[in-house]
């Protein structure tokens, strides 16, 4: 279930290079995304840059969603 209304939104598809990497977990940090998807090559080294991690994907290694809360 999505807690939040959709009307409002929208989905793009971004190709980060493993360099851009870094620099767009800043921007998603300082507010630009309300929650980004990760795919591969990214699923593993992007949760370098994450916060915290759900036990579910300190179990898997990976995650494909992320949602900023406070923290990321």
């Amino acid at each position: 279930m999505i807690p939040f209304n959709l009307e409002d939104c929208t989905y793009e598809k971004n190709d980060i290079s493993s360099e851009e990497l870094s620099s767009f977990f800043d921007a998603f940090k300082a507010g630009a995304f309300d929650g980004i998807n990760i795919t591969i090559p990214h699923k593993e080294h992007g949760l370098e840059f994450v916060d915290e991690l759900d036990e579910s994907v300190k179990i898997l290694g990976n995650a494909i969603v992320l949602q900023e809360k406070g923290t990321v």
